[in-house]
């Protein structure tokens, strides 16, 4: 008996372990991972798929600017974003929803672009364990139905707008329409579904699904977009007829999102197909001429204008506009660029030489060789000169591209070097010729270049979208609804420099490489008149010169590569002369034929130079120096007959005098100084005598006309290296000059008496600038690390202040009118700053600016001031001072 309810029990007990087990595993029982696919609509646009949510939380945690700015850009509703910081409410259930796979979809639904969350619960278990959490922690959850199916709709505390949730099958929905949630249910009862669709089940194959991110698209989904967002039909052409799938990857990098992936090319019943049909991708260069401020641009590479008439399906205007589209170089584009007052639009074409083209748009438009006339010229100064011509008013061409460009801006036209230059009005064409003579062009931005470098350099088709201008760029095509949420979002949008998406042919596919390049610290950059691109950044002072012809300004500058340039007060480069040093001091002019032209006098380490406006070396300059220069060259004109003499310094301790045909003189008689010179050689005059002072890094010479010591100090002091003699003022006929010591000290040189007096200093000499603000008051400039003080030699301070960043260059003293000075300087972040004698700030400073500057007038016209200056990336700016 006892035997018998042993086994009993035990039978019992195993029946309950069993009974248990069944019950628990069904509790635990696993659901397809990925069977989201099945209630995704086939009629979404598009879809992502989170291949591990935990994972890209954790990616984005540290930077949510980036999720709530990338919110705004994809136009996710910001309800939706809010489910993913549920968590920080209701503590758990993140981590149950985000075990898993999940997807976001976007459809147009009633007008309005709809975003829906899916999410698969690992088990039946996580699953249950959800909604009791989600019960306890939102008891107001109200049970909806539509269509005999379970429709949820919850209220989230914080938040304006319910959320509506469906539950099948292990499948969480969610959406802020319940429309959405209602059609994905409504999806997952059909067979035919995104799981089980070829295409999609190809591309499965093909992406990579350890990304964070996969993107499927419908090729045609800016048909699809704008059809909630437009008027009428957009420049988007390209896609407009197909209607395949595309996969892409998509991960963050440190400073956006890439997503690559391939469209395969085999429908040749689609444009796109035509346009990718058997030409590879090629290098593209037409992005050289683009403006400065480009903000939206499709570039299309052709091989051949055979291959533009198969992209033009109808033919239109095919025989007509023959002429033109041969001398087309592969290359053509269309542009937009945000100007100060509107969106400028282009046409752009390579072309192949600018004398056939011309030609041929005068065969196109009816007229004999010689016939068309401009209607009006582009002139930024008096000897530049560029004819604008009037282009198709029957609009051919516009007509012609309309499979890939709507209303093509074909008005007016002009050319520049190998490219043809399209747009409606005179006025955006004369921009974009500027643009292209200044080298302000996108290429030459350092924000544009570091973008590219997501790209390959090879492409058939790259389309680029600056967000933060979408409003302005599709103001006219798009609804006025759209453009209101667009420009709400401006600020948000600007965080983002562009979307770029390019296609490259590779056998029967097209290649797509896109970038969302996310930039939120950057500025819009400086608020300047012009800016020039040189070759590399400047190096040097910009220097005013006097252009003989008109008496005009024109600017000197020198950049890191050594090149000299000469430019107009338009901007424009005259003439750019690599001499391969770098420029010692300042660079003086003469009137060197006395013929009332002038030249420009300077040397480097190891010549001299004197060369004329046109950029021409004068007579047997630049002359070879028999020893290396250790100073600027200063020229003296003793009598004011323009007989002048050249004064240097060099290595070898010599000081060489050359009249200003490069002879040495013969009668210059100086030994020699004890060491190095490395300040300028000066000349004073005083009482009828000529004083030619010479410094060493140890004493002072004080000499005549032909090198014989005048005046024999009484005592000396050693100079600071970096600081000159500056003349001091004085009542008495004594012939006076004020410097710094090597220790930063002040010393008052008596030349006429031979005296020298030391005035003690706080001011320590690294670093140290010391400059006369107001020559006629004997008032100085002190400058070091970041403090500057205005006061006399006797250290009577007017005023002191510390600044907030460090001074990188040589104090600067600008005077805007009689008894009017100011005080220029450079910060270590690319500040520039201008302070009026009592210490404070100019108006409108500090401006962008990475060098020294200088400040005039350039053309007797203007009535404010122009500064001069080094800019970011190579370019030299100019501002107006008011």
């Amino acid at each position: 008996m006892y035997k018998k309810a042993v086994v009993a029990i035990i039978i019992f007990a195993s029946l309950s372990a069993v009974i248990f087990t069944l019950f628990r595993l069904k509790k635990l029982k696993q659901y397809e991972r990925e069977s989201f696919y099945k209630a995704i609509p086939i009629s979404s646009t598009g879809f992502l798929v989170i291949n591990d949510p935990l994972k890209l939380s954790k990616t984005f945690k540290s930077n949510r600017d980036i999720v709530n700015d990338l919110t705004a850009f994809l136009f996710i509703d910001t309800t939706i974003v809010s489910f993913f910081n549920m968590d920080s409410i209701y503590s758990g259930l993140k981590r149950i929803l985000f075990e898993s796979p999940m997807a976001i979809s976007f459809e147009q639904i009633d007008d309005t672009l709809c975003t829906t969350l899916y999410f698969t619960f690992e088990n039946r278990l996580n699953e249950s364990n959800f909604f009791k959490l989600l019960k306890e922690k939102i008891p107001n959850i109200n049970n909806v139905k539509f269509k005999k199916l379970s429709l949820n709709k919850i209220i989230i505390y914080g938040m304006n707008c319910p959320l509506y949730l469906g539950e099948k099958d292990g499948i969480l929905i969610v959406s802020a329409s319940s429309k959405a949630v209602d059609k994905a249910l409504t999806q997952y009862e059909n067979e035919d579904n995104l799981l089980c669709n070829n295409e999609i089940i190809q591309l499965r194959k093909t992406i990579n699904e350890q990304a964070l991110v996969n993107l499927f698209l419908k090729s045609n989904c800016f048909n699809d977009l704008h059809e909630g967002l437009a008027d009428f039909d957009c420049d988007l052409q390209l896609f407009s007829n197909a209607d395949a799938w595309v996969g892409l990857d998509l991960n963050k990098t440190d400073d956006g999102v890439s997503f690559i992936g391939f469209l395969n090319l085999k429908n040749d019943s689609t444009l796109i197909s035509s346009m990718f049909n058997s030409y590879s991708a090629s290098e593209t260069e037409i992005n050289e001429v683009f403006p400065f401020n480009t903000c939206y641009y499709q570039s299309f590479n052709v091989n051949s204008n055979n291959h533009l008439d198969s992209i033009n399906k109808k033919n239109i205007n095919k025989d007509n506009l023959k002429p033109l589209i041969e001398n087309i170089e592969s290359e053509f584009a269309i542009v937009n660029s945000k100007g100060r007052e509107d969106v400028d639009k282009y046409l752009i074409m390579k072309i192949k030489g600018k004398s056939t083209t011309f030609s041929s748009i005068e065969k196109l438009l009816g007229m004999n060789t010689g016939e068309m006339k401009p209607v009006a010229y582009f002139t930024p100064d008096n000897e530049i000169s560029i004819p604008i011509y009037e282009g198709f008013a029957n609009e051919e061409l516009s007509k012609y591209l309309s499979g890939l460009i709507k209303k093509t801006p074909d008005k007016f036209f002009a050319f520049n070097n190998d490219y043809l230059f399209f747009s409606n009005s005179i006025k955006s064409l004369s921009r974009l010729l500027y643009d292209n003579l200044l080298k302000k062009t996108l290429l030459n931005r350092e924000i544009y270049k570091n973008y590219l470098k997501n790209f390959s350099n090879t492409e058939n088709y790259f389309i680029h979208i600056s967000p933060g201008y979408l409003p302005y760029v599709l103001e006219d095509i798009i609804k006025e609804s759209v453009v209101e949420k667009l420009k709400v979002n401006k600020e948000l949008l600007d965080q983002f420099f562009g979307l770029g998406i390019q296609l490259s042919r590779i056998k029967d596919q097209a290649y797509i490489n896109g970038y969302l390049y996310y930039t939120p610290n950057r500025e819009d950059g400086p608020k300047t008149i012009w800016e020039s691109k040189l070759d590399t950044i400047v190096t040097s002072k910009p220097v005013f010169v006097v252009n003989h012809y008109t008496q005009e300004k024109e600017i000197l500058v020198q950049d890191a590569k050594n090149n000299l340039y000469l430019i107009n007060n338009a901007g424009i480069i005259l003439w750019k002369k690599p001499i391969g040093e770098k420029v010692m001091g300042v660079i003086e002019q003469i009137d060197y034929y006395k013929n009332q032209k002038l030249q420009f006098v300077f040397n480097t380490k190891s010549r001299i130079y004197v060369i004329d406006r046109n950029g021409n070396y004068v007579d047997k300059f630049p002359i070879q120096l028999a020893s290396t220069a250790t100073n600027s060259v200063s020229v003296f004109d003793y009598d004011k007959n323009l007989d002048y003499r050249f004064f240097m310094a060099c290595e070898d301790r010599s000081v060489i005098v050359m009249d200003k045909k490069g002879n040495i003189l013969p009668d210059w008689r100086f030994k020699g100084t004890d060491k190095l010179v490395h300040q300028p050689i000066i000349h004073g005059r005083v009482n009828g005598k000529d004083y030619i002072i010479v410094t060493d890094l140890v004493r002072h010479y004080i000499l005549n006309r032909r090198g014989k010591e005048r005046v024999f100090l009484k005592s000396d002091f050693k100079q600071d290296i970096n600081t000159p003699l500056y003349e001091y003022k004085s009542s008495s006929n004594a012939l006076k000059y004020v410097s710094m010591t090597d220790k930063g000290d002040i010393a008052l040189m008596n030349i006429t008496e031979g005296i020298i007096e030391i005035y003690p200093s706080d001011f320590k000499v690294d670093r140290c600038s010391f400059k006369p603000l107001n020559t006629g008051k004997n008032i100085y400039v002190f400058s070091d690390k970041n403090r500057i003080r205005v006061s006399d030699i006797y250290n009577r301070v007017l005023w002191e202040k510390n600044l907030a960043n460090e001074i990188v260059e040589s104090t600067d003293i600008y005077q805007f009118s009689y008894n009017n000075y100011k005080i220029g300087i450079v910060d270590n972040i690319n500040n520039i700053h201008l302070y009026n004698s009592d210490g404070t700030e100019y108006k409108g400073f500090p401006l962008v600016g990475t060098s020294r500057y200088s400040i005039g007038f350039l053309s007797s016209e203007e009535t404010k001031f122009n500064l001069i200056v080094g800019g970011i990336g190579g370019f030299l700016y100019k501002y107006e001072v008011k």
